[in-house]
């Protein structure tokens, strides 16, 4: 898509949770530029999937085929990780610091679901950051503007970036109950583990990142609070983003050739080479992740790793050859085995986790596990209209908590968390 297209489109998406106010302020000259370099979520999905070269269907026009089987044998999951057995999803509002407003959005999570991260919305110069402990909720003290938190550890160690200088990107970690800026400029911190090992994405070209955003960005790994970001391997030609990193140190993330953009009016052109779903081992040497040629006889044109734990790495394919055949699944490696298994979904994926379970960009959104799905309710206050449409940030690895954010009427967005059973 044109650069202008993705600002429009990064726009309308967030139109429904940042005032008139915030979005002239800070999403054209800011926020495109830290969802390109935090995550995966909401518009940057977007542009990841632009790299695979996938142009989506409205899931009315394209529904996928029936569940693909699992590759033979089926990899055995890790014995720290829980079987996923849910049917039942309830919503809660998270509790707000006492004088705050009700408005919020969760941006993050533990893999226990026990931590949450988010910001708030007072407007008089207090401190926005939030994290949730047990569903307790405390500020945390921050510098800079526009500032998130993109990640924390089951040891409560959490990483993010805000802006200082105009617009200059710094990547940001919280340990011990104060935030310590990480070394390096025009980069963010996406994910650290529960040593305080972080990793994330640093632009080459400046602030503005070249323009073109992930045209230029490359995957980088902070080994200590107090280490200069190192740059992890990428093949020649190539941009990449870390995603995420495990207990041992072990990166996912994916790699692909830069998009590149049509001019105004134009259909953008798309790359010929799909991305690749890779780890970086601790030593940084980086592994790809072995992929199925063909799904129900459609070809496997792109593939991404989106989260890391315990071994285990979630992510997904995208297959078909032309607009009307393409499908996306939710996809799982096993990195003891080698081996992958795969189920199919219905439309686009907002969040995915380690463990195979995944929720769609949809107004009544459910959560997807292999062999079944569990709907997530609205929560309480959220009007019935397209524009309370959840973005769920956060599956536990045992699937008993979901959790992001969703409109409600008078409020603004507000975090909320679904308690599965």
């Amino acid at each position: 898509m044109s650069d202008l297209t993705e600002l429009l489109a990064d726009i309308g998406d967030r139109a429904r949770t940042y005032d008139v106010t915030e979005q002239a302020l800070v999403l054209g000259r800011r926020r495109r530029n830290a969802r390109r370099l935090s995550g995966v979520g909401g518009i940057a999905a977007v542009v990841v999937l632009s790299i695979l070269g996938v142009t989506y269907l409205p899931a009315a026009q394209s529904s996928p085929p029936p569940p693909a089987a699992p590759s033979s044998p089926a990899p055995a999951l890790s014995p720290t990780t829980p079987a996923v057995n849910v049917a039942k999803c309830v919503p809660q509002r998270l509790p707000m610091p006492k004088g705050y407003p009700p408005k919020s959005v969760l941006t993050g999570g533990d893999p226990t679901g026990r931590f949450l991260v988010g910001r708030a919305y007072p407007y008089d110069g207090r401190d926005r950051l939030l994290i949730w402990e047990d569903g307790k909720v405390k500020v945390v003290r921050h510098e800079g503007e526009d500032p998130d938190l993109n990640d924390i550890s089951s040891t409560g160690i959490a990483v993010g970036s805000s802006f200082v200088e105009g617009d200059v990107q710094v990547p940001w970690i919280y340990q011990n109950g104060k935030l310590r800026r990480l070394k390096g400029k025009n980069a963010a911190a996406n994910a650290v583990n529960d040593s305080g090992v972080a990793v994330g994405a640093m632009g080459r070209n400046g602030p503005a990142l070249g323009g073109a955003g992930i045209a230029d960005e490359r995957p980088v790994v902070w080994r200590s609070p107090a280490a200069e970001p190192t740059a992890l391997s990428v093949p020649a030609g190539m941009v990449g983003r870390a995603t995420g990193i495990d207990a041992d140190g072990t990166i996912s993330g994916w790699v692909g050739p830069p998009p590149r953009f049509g001019k105004r009016g134009e259909k953008p052109s798309m790359p010929v080479n799909p991305s690749r779903a890779v780890v970086w081992q601790p030593d940084g040497t980086m592994r790809e992740l072995k992929v199925p040629d063909s799904i129900d006889g459609r070809p496997v044109v792109g593939a991404t790793a989106e989260d890391i734990h315990d071994g285990q790495v979630g992510g997904s394919f995208v297959t078909g050859t032309g607009d009307a055949d393409r499908y996306e699944y939710v996809a799982q490696w096993n990195l003891a085995t080698g081996e992958v298994r795969w189920h199919a979904v219905t439309g686009r994926m907002r969040h995915i986790n380690a463990s195979g379970l995944a929720v769609p960009w949809a107004r009544h959104p459910v959560l997807f596990l292999e062999q079944a799905t569990v709907p997530l309710p609205d929560a309480k206050g959220a009007p019935e209209s397209s524009a309370a449409e959840p973005d769920i940030r956060v599956i536990s690895v045992d699937g008993r908590i979901v959790a992001g954010y969703q409109p409600v009427n008078g409020a603004g967005p507000a975090a909320v968390v679904w308690h599965c059973t």
